[in-house]
């Protein structure tokens, strides 16, 4: 990365908030792609964008920064950013608290604004914090349950015949999910391309407990759900991804983007990472519901906007959410979670075309390139109306 002292004070500091990996190639993990198509997109905007580590900017009047020049990351000292927009990932075990609490001192002493808000940037991270938010707010989600230190509750809910899903209360991308099918006599445990026998509760708690040891995480930071029967017709679990965002505050939020996520033939989740395809969301449908797939669709996108508007209810104003849904047999719509720190990979897959017209693949393409410059536009509006 070479330094340079530029800077243009013509423009309002724009702060992307990243965890630097120290990787060469990768620096920024996953997301690499991402942040540098954001740097990429947004050159024309009235703002200046800079990428910082939120104690860089804690503890420097000029604090360090980076910033892509289209080839390479470029360091940098800064003037103070005005709004920051939060891509920073907590770990599977905690939301670091000397990183939080950096984040607040921003806002509350700095007057830094965010493009999410803090308080619900932490209810969607956490999925029971969200399934808390779900059940004040009357948004059908499957119940979540912590599993303790002990398989007890868990093994009441297998007794009833009850098909789990297993996940760690603050994973992403589907790291770490696990189901618990019951098939008559034979209960198994199903986690990537295993498949394995529960003889018995205290066997499941060693299968759990050894689980735990290998990502380092402790049992009381799992949670359990019941799973929820897709429709007949689906042969492979699937998902469905809406993504929300705002332009500016004075006009409604504008859904930018949607897909469906499928799994492969024997895969446990339908997660992009774990090889899932991205389906045009309408085709899906269609497949899966013929004629009626038009208002299924509707209840999707009114049902991710009745969402957004509640999470603006309760923390207000807010940039971005991805929103994840799934219908079951019934026909009915559940929100999974939502995502205050979307990715855009599944939007990306679905952009190449596969399948799909010339004119369709542009338009996806269209789409996807919006959804990463909205973000900034609306950091901007925030910027101007400080």
């Amino acid at each position: 990365m070479s330094k340079t002292n530029l800077s243009d004070c013509n423009k309002k500091i724009i702060g992307i908030l990243a965890r630097h990996t120290g990787q060469k190639s990768k620096p920024f993990g996953r997301q690499t792609n991402l942040l540098q198509e954001f740097f990429n997109l947004t050159r024309n905007l009235p703002c200046s964008l800079l990428l910082f580590h939120p104690n860089d900017i804690m503890t420097q009047s000029r604090p360090k920064a980076l910033y892509y020049d289209g080839k390479n990351w470029v360091s940098k000292t800064a003037e103070m950013p005005v709004v920051l927009y939060d891509r920073f990932y907590s770990s599977m075990t905690e939301i670091d608290p000397a990183v939080l609490k950096s984040k607040k001192t921003l806002r509350d002493q700095f007057q830094m604004k965010y493009l999410n808000p803090i308080e619900m940037a932490v209810t969607a991270t956490d999925k029971f914090e969200f399934c808390k938010f779900a059940k004040k707010h009357g948004i059908r989600s499957p119940k979540t349950t912590r599993i303790g230190n002990s398989p007890d509750l868990l093994w009441t809910y297998i007794e009833k015949g009850k098909n789990l899903i297993l996940k760690p209360v603050l994973g992403r991308m589907g790291k770490g999910i696990t189901r618990i099918h019951n098939k008559g006599q034979l209960r198994l445990l199903i986690n990537g391309t295993s498949c394995l026998r529960i003889d018995g509760k205290w066997h499941l708690w060693g299968m759990i407990v050894q689980y735990c040891r290998e990502n380092n995480i402790a049992p009381e930071k799992l949670i359990f759900q019941e799973e929820i029967e897709l429709p007949l017709k689906s042969k492979r679990f699937f998902d469905v991804r809406i993504l929300v965002q705002r332009l500016n505050g004075d006009s409604k939020p504008i859904i930018s983007g949607e897909v469906a996520r499928v799994g492969g033939t024997d895969a446990h989740v339908p997660n992009i990472d774990h090889g899932g395809l991205a389906v045009a969301l309408d085709d899906w449908l269609q497949t899966l519901f013929s004629e009626r797939y038009n208002q299924i669709l509707e209840t999707l996108r009114s049902t991710a906007m009745s969402v957004y508007e509640k999470v603006e209810i309760e923390f207000g104003l807010t940039g971005e959410l991805g929103i994840d849904l799934i219908i079951d047999k019934y026909e009915e719509v559940h929100v999974i979670e939502i995502n205050s720190k979307p990715g855009r990979i599944a939007f990306e897959r679905l952009a190449s075309g596969f399948g799909l017209s010339e004119s369709r693949r542009k338009s996806f393409a269209r789409c996807r390139k919006n959804s990463i410059i909205n973000p900034i536009k609306y950091a901007v509006w925030l910027a101007q109306n400080t």
